[in-house]
């Protein structure tokens, strides 16, 4: 938890990573501090590797440290490269304990949190119809 908290002193945030505890579940990441340092929901993100999901983490703090704010249930670009474009939905309070527990211990009073959907090759949101990607379903969840 030391750790932690000089992640956020310093960084603004910091990040846990979580494997699957089984092959019907996927790894995901997410945020603490992002509430504590910019008044913005704590960030999810199924299915990445940990080195692109951290890489995104950072790319929404620099958003968030511009002043920038997220905004649930529409689409946005200017996160991912190539023109891609994510989408941010709430999470289901009762689902953040479970999911959440690193954060919910940090911050010991509710906080929000948004799920980032990131889309398939061709710009299709795991949300729409013909949407190929599969390892964000766990996201649906808990939204």
């Amino acid at each position: 938890m030391n750790d932690l908290k000089s992640s956020i002193k310093e960084h603004s945030f910091g990040s846990v990573y979580v494997f699957p505890e089984s092959e019907t579940r996927h790894s995901f990441h997410y945020t603490i501090g992002f509430q504590q340092s910019f008044a913005q929901p704590e960030i999810l993100i199924f299915g990445l590797s940990k080195e692109v999901g951290s890489q995104i983490l950072w790319s929404i703090k620099e958003k968030l440290q511009a002043g920038e704010s997220l905004e649930p249930n529409r689409r946005l670009s200017g996160i991912l490269s190539r023109g891609l474009d994510v989408m941010f939905l709430p999470v289901i309070h009762p689902i953040k304990v479970e999911y959440l527990a690193v954060a919910r211990q940090h911050y010991k009073e509710p906080f929000q949190a948004l799920v980032m959907l990131w889309p398939d090759e061709n710009n299709v949101l795991p949300n729409e119809p013909y949407s190929t990607n599969t390892s964000q379903i766990q996201a649906f969840e808990i939204t």
